[in-house]
């Protein structure tokens, strides 16, 4: 009788780290989709500043709603890129705008970020989600990736800017950037 009960143990334990298993050491492993270089830049966005450190930015990061838009048909493919709620052709004068210019030659983006003065005031502070009124003028490099569904965005760039805070400001070759999908 004890050699039946070790033969049924023997062939219970044998089905044991079959593959049918889910929690066998050779199951396939999952994976999370890798950022392949490119993707469209196109809707809503947040663009996040991250200023370098020693800059005397009363918050970090700082945060901005904005839309993208592709350039098509000019000598060079680009993307053009506005604080939300501006228009999207231009600065109707009325306030403060944030723009971004990019060549975008995929995957690179490279071009400008500044902001641009009301013509009332000549007032070029934007205020970011957090509150903080800023001025950006600044040259801005990145990759562009994408996770799937062919929406790009840029997890981390540079940019060499001067930034305005309203009672101070920096210039810097080591501010970052980044621009995600809403």
């Amino acid at each position: 009788m004890k050699a039946r009960t070790v033969v049924g143990i023997l062939l219970v334990a044998s089905g044991c780290g079959s593959t049918g298993d889910p929690v066998s050491p050779n199951a396939p492993p999952t994976s999370t989709p890798t950022p392949a270089p490119g993707g469209t830049v196109q809707g809503a966005y947040v663009f996040r500043l991250e200023p370098a450190a020693g800059c005397p930015s009363p918050r970090s990061p700082l945060s901005f709603r904005v839309n993208a838009i592709p350039i098509v048909g000019e000598r060079r493919p680009g993307v053009q890129i506005f604080q939300d709620g501006a228009a999207l052709t231009q600065n109707d004068g009325t306030k403060p705008l944030l723009e971004m210019e990019f060549l975008y030659s995929t995957p690179s983006l490279q071009g400008s970020i500044a902001t641009l003065p009301d013509d009332a005031s000549a007032d070029q502070f934007v205020v970011s989600t957090e509150g903080v009124r800023v001025s950006i003028h600044g040259i801005a490099v990145a990759t562009v990736t994408t996770a799937g569904g062919g929406v790009g965005e840029v997890e981390q760039g540079s940019l060499v800017a001067d930034l305005g805070f309203g009672s101070g400001g920096c210039s810097s070759t080591a501010h970052r950037w980044s621009l995600r999908r809403q």
